[in-house]
């Protein structure tokens, strides 16, 4: 379940166009460049992204409708 969990995480970042760039260690969020090392507020609103050597990681927190930070 966690692996699931990690990979429609991984799914749902990729298409809201967050990605990273090797060659310098930044990262690209909905257009938006992060340097290695910098925290943001990812663009889907409701989870916390970070830059780390090139690569995003971020909270899995589901943010729809009636979720945790989605509102009702």
């Amino acid at each position: 379940m966690k692996r699931l969990i990690v990979l429609l995480a991984a799914l749902a970042l990729s298409m809201s166009g967050v990605g990273c760039d090797d060659s310098d260690k930044s990262c690209v969020d909905d257009g938006e460049v992060y340097l290695d090392g910098e925290t943001w507020t990812c663009s889907d609103g409701c989870n916390t992204c970070h830059c780390d050597n090139g690569v995003v990681s971020s909270t899995t927190m589901w943010c729809g409708d009636g979720g945790p930070d989605g509102g009702s």
